[in-house]
């Protein structure tokens, strides 16, 4: 609620109270590291974001979320290596597929995009069905 009125500090005190209760909530440590992404705190976002992974290592979205923060903000190549990783753990995740595709595309590597495609497509088949 906080986020969303633009009261970013407001709302990290918030998340950061939550984890003096629950420090191993995993979506807590998601959260606050969208919110310090939001106040342009790459190297502590980054942080939580990884520590919500290592809490919740079975969730897609947190993998996905940090993957790309990675990606974008620090290292490329250990970015993709994230979303590579948990593409293997979760071979049928919409979210990893395009981010991965995205890439790839728009390094110029369209061959290597292709597969990604083409996997999402059979998703959407198979959802369609």
């Amino acid at each position: 609620l906080k986020s969303r009125q633009g009261l970013e500090q407001e709302a990290e005190r918030a998340l950061r109270a939550g984890l003096t209760l629950l420090p191993q909530e995993a979506a807590l440590h998601h959260a606050l590291g969208l919110a310090l992404l939001r106040q342009r705190r790459a190297s502590e976002a980054l942080a939580e974001l990884r520590r919500a992974t290592e809490l919740a290592p079975d969730d897609p979205r947190y993998l996905y979320v940090y993957g790309v923060a990675v990606h974008d903000l620090q290292a490329p190549a250990k970015g993709l290596a994230i979303l590579e990783s948990a593409l293997g753990r979760f071979p049928n995740d919409p979210d990893l597929l395009t981010a991965l595709a995205a890439y790839a595309r728009d390094a110029g590597e369209g061959d290597k995009a292709a597969p990604y495609v083409r996997r999402l497509h059979a998703i959407e088949d198979i959802a369609a069905r």
